[in-house]
């Protein structure tokens, strides 16, 4: 029977919750040892029984009580599916020896809503949705539990789903999340660009061969060529982008080009790379001074600044930040002309 939420249980249910401070492996070990100190009996609940994985302590009591699949309860008036996939002992060693994806069947064909979740009071408005999808395939990172949500109709594209699937190189979820066929465009193009956050070139050709487009705008302004560049991936990532047909030349905030930062950050090697496929970089000003010093071309770097005084007094005043960026990107030869 669900107990109301000031019960004893309220506690162990808060426990079995992900923490919004410190690590999931040591409110994981804080919710094994309350749980471990409770009477068998009391684990019968079932909203504490989907918080453990225990399938067959959930199917015991649906069938006492079907109506308690969709039922709110606990602490948080949760469903019992919301508290499964939140539960810090979803990726515990083993899932802690729990069922989760037999529990969270029991409880979707009991009548759970796959699409369920909760609202995060401390989010903005309009951000605040926190999917049971979201539980499972971003914080649990369970690829049984994520396959067994989609295949019951849960929605890959939540926008917080789309953010944090790409976090981190065990793409496992991810490749089951965009293999059901369902996120659209702009959520494959999300995924994209924080891949690139994580300058994963592994995942960054995985989603380019499974439908991603880089021309697809994002919520973000700038293109994800441009985020790419901003967040000094690899060459390597940089040349994918361009074969999937991202545009080097596109005007970004700023009036920027890609070519035209790329030169700024010192990328010699993306421009060099951008030269040998033909694409005319198209430089004037300050931006062809830079773009010379980035490919450690000499001779043009004095032919401009003899020519073009204006651009030696623009990179004057831009001197710190762009020796940064140079620097950052260990371009040494360029920092020096």
């Amino acid at each position: 029977m669900t107990r109301p939420f000031d019960s004893p249980l309220a506690p162990v249910l808060r426990a079995t919750v992900s923490p919004r401070t410190g690590t999931r492996s040591e409110a994981r070990a804080r919710a094994r040892s309350m749980v471990d100190a409770m009477s068998r009996d009391a684990r019968g609940d079932l909203h504490l029984a989907a918080a453990l994985g225990d399938a067959v302590a959930v199917t015991r009591a649906l069938e006492a009580d079907p109506a308690g699949a969709a039922r709110a309860g606990g602490p948080f008036q949760w469903d019992p599916l919301t508290h499964l996939c939140f539960s810090v002992l979803l990726d515990g060693p083993d899932a802690d020896g729990g069922d989760f994806v037999g529990a969270a069947e029991a409880l979707l064909a009991a009548g759970a809503s796959a699409n369920t979740g909760f609202r995060d009071p401390k989010a903005e408005p309009g951000q605040d949705f926190r999917s049971a999808l979201y539980g499972a395939s971003c914080l649990g990172r369970h690829l049984g539990l994520t396959n067994a949500l989609l295949a019951h109709g849960a929605d890959p594209n939540d926008p917080e789903v789309a953010y944090h699937l790409a976090e981190g190189y065990d793409n496992r979820v991810l490749e089951a999340v965009v293999a059901h066929g369902r996120c659209t465009p702009s959520t494959l193009a999300t995924l994209l660009r924080r891949k690139c956050d994580w300058h994963d070139v592994r995942g960054v050709h995985w989603l380019l061969a499974h439908g991603a487009d880089p021309r697809v705008p994002t919520a973000w302004p700038g293109t994800t060529l441009l985020h790419a560049l901003e967040r000094d991936c690899s060459v390597e990532i940089v040349q994918s982008l361009l074969d999937a047909g991202a545009d080097p030349l596109a005007l970004e905030p700023e009036d920027l080009s890609p070519v035209a930062y790329a030169a700024r950050c010192g990328r010699g090697d993306v421009l060099d790379a951008m030269a040998r496929r033909g694409i005319p970089l198209r430089l004037t000003g300050v931006d062809a001074l830079l773009a010379a010093c980035a490919r450690g071309h000499g001779p043009a770097v004095r032919t401009i600044a003899n020519t073009m005084p204006a651009a030696v007094d623009e990179l004057e005043g831009m001197a710190g930040a762009v020796l940064v960026r140079f620097a950052g990107n260990a371009n040494s030869a360029g920092i020096r002309l």
